[in-house]
């Protein structure tokens, strides 16, 4: 089983914050990759921080709370897409670090091409720049593609990845099973991607089959005797991931160390994405 760091890391009492090349930095040194978020400047360029989140069953905005005083002012109530990658440079995370760019993410690779960069669309719109700056990376030597994981809520973004990269590795982001089926970015009309409750029905729609993901990617709280078992009915190839949902976990770092021993005496899972493998593989 593989282990990534959330967004490298995700830890309130260390000095590097989550999405910051520090946090990516640690995560290679503990573990075998990083998971992080991909968004869009409005001039096409691409940046990596968690723009929005889920709050009473709605998709909220919320780039700027990862921002320091200073920059979450000057963002004020527009979103990255709304500024040019200039705008955007100037801004600065919590910890006053700036926002990485994807070119500056991808370049780490370079010196570590045995680890996993698992790469989340959040922004809409955000894989055809994506598909770009892949295809030149991958010319270029910077990463492989066998290193790379590209995952979404927006499922539809993620059938434009499969359509220029048939071999690329895909991975469908999914929400508990019975959850509220909400709108990935309701602040963008045309948006046509929600965040979709694992389910047996799901599994069995075009779009799924479409997509062709090598990857279903769920909270670890969903995970019981009851979802492998159906995903591996309808998909038996397909690999297993789960990450340790930071915001409904009181103690993430416990919630991760009890997933590991579990899987340690029975193994369902190939994958799973931590906040805090500094602190399990120290």
């Amino acid at each position: 089983m593989k282990i990534l760091g959330h967004r490298g890391i995700v830890d309130p009492k260390h000095t590097a914050y989550q999405n910051s090349t520090h946090a990516f930095e640690i995560a290679l040194k503990h573990c075998d990759g990083f998971e992080t978020d991909v968004c869009l400047s409005a001039d096409g360029h691409l940046f990596m921080l968690h723009e929005s989140t889920t709050t009473n069953n709605t998709s909220v905005y919320s780039a700027a709370t990862h921002l320091n005083k200073e920059s979450a002012e000057i963002l004020g109530d527009r979103r990255l897409d709304e500024l040019t990658a200039a705008e955007i440079s100037k801004l600065k995370l919590k910890n006053g670090a700036p926002i990485p760019t994807l070119n500056s993410v991808l370049a780490l690779f370079t010196y570590h091409p045995e680890k996993t960069l698992n790469l989340e669309l959040k922004s809409f719109n955000v894989a055809s720049p994506l598909i770009l700056q892949l295809y030149t990376a991958i010319k270029d030597g910077i990463i492989q593609e066998k290193q790379l994981i590209i995952s979404s809520f927006n499922h539809p973004e993620l059938l434009v990845v499969r359509k220029t990269f048939p071999n690329m590795a895909i991975g469908l982001l999914m929400e508990k099973p019975n959850s509220k089926r909400i709108n990935v970015a309701p602040w963008h009309k045309e948006n046509t991607g929600f965040y979709q409750p694992l389910s047996e029905n799901y599994l069995q729609q075009p779009l799924f089959r479409e997509i062709n993901p090598n990857w279903i990617i769920f909270p670890s709280f969903a995970l019981n005797e009851h979802t492998v078992p159906m995903i591996k009915r309808h998909h038996p190839n397909i690999k297993i991931a789960v990450w340790v949902y930071s915001e409904i976990e009181a103690n993430p770092t416990q919630a991760a160390r009890t997933l590991l021993e579990n899987e340690a005496e029975i193994p369902r899972i190939d994958l799973a994405i931590i906040d805090t493998p500094h602190i399990l593989f120290p």
